[in-house]
């Protein structure tokens, strides 16, 4: 994990965004408190749940 990453996802936080898409192995294991929405997911998992 490179510190832009923790950038990114803590504007998507702050920004209350519903999902977070990266192919980062370790932020994909980030737990993220209850009290947010967020949902952090890969790139494979946003095609087959958006399409």
């Amino acid at each position: 994990m490179k510190p832009t990453d923790l950038v990114h996802l803590g504007y998507a936080l702050a920004y209350e965004v519903d999902y977070f898409i990266t192919s980062d192995r370790v932020l994909n294991e980030y737990r993220i408190p209850e009290e947010f929405k967020l949902i952090v997911i890969t790139p494979d998992e946003a095609i087959k749940q958006f399409q």
